[in-house]
């Protein structure tokens, strides 16, 4: 039996609905599962994300951040570069 949560695909889930371990995005409202990648992807995300952190222009960078830009969509990009909340959820 898994213990991860179960979600329906009617279109009709928001990001507040997620819990931090959940292995979610969403788009408009539909769940999209994401896998968990290997050493090699890993140390090029560190790798990626010095380059960009060192810049003197970037404001801010982050790892898997998951960004809701409305309540139906919810992003968790590999690096990100901008205005990266330095807050929980």
């Amino acid at each position: 039996m898994s213990s991860k949560q179960q979600y329906r695909t009617d279109g009709s889930f928001r990001a507040d609905q997620l819990r931090d371990s959940d292995p979610y995005e969403f788009d408009n409202g539909y769940p999209i599962e994401y896998l968990l990648s290997g050493g090699w992807h890993a140390k090029a995300n560190v790798s990626g994300g010095l380059a960009l952190d060192t810049d003197p222009d970037v404001e801010a960078t982050s790892f898997d951040a998951g960004f809701t830009p409305d309540e139906q969509n919810l992003r968790a990009p590999d690096i990100a570069v901008g205005n990266v909340p330095d807050a929980p959820g």
